[in-house]
């Protein structure tokens, strides 16, 4: 069987010190700038519903514990959302001669 035109062969390498450092920072900087586009979101919709809820005369002592849980759990969702963002982000650039990338296994 032979290969595709199009396949390249992937080399494995040790990456250095610097390399994996340049790694990192790229995706903690771009996880952030996502991440903070997630919370803006999430203030924003949390602000609708509290305005929602004064108007309509909602008890802030009734709700608190279910908003408290939805905010723990919408804010671990933006945390992993943009994680895997900044990951996709980063996927195929070159760092010092290295491209971050996944093989399909044979």
């Amino acid at each position: 069987m032979t290969e595709p035109e199009n396949a390249t062969t992937a080399e494995e390498v040790v990456p250095g010190f610097w390399t994996l450092v340049h790694v990192w920072w790229s995706i903690t900087w771009r996880s952030i700038l996502w991440l903070a586009l997630a919370e803006v979101v999430l203030f924003i919709f949390f602000f609708v519903v509290g305005m929602v809820g004064r108007l309509a005369g909602v008890d802030l002592q009734a709700v608190k514990p279910v908003l408290k849980m939805t905010g723990f759990i919408m804010g671990m969702g933006c945390g992993i959302w943009s994680f895997v963002m900044a990951f996709r982000a980063i996927l195929g650039k070159s760092f010092s001669g290295c491209k971050l990338l996944f093989l399909k296994s044979a």
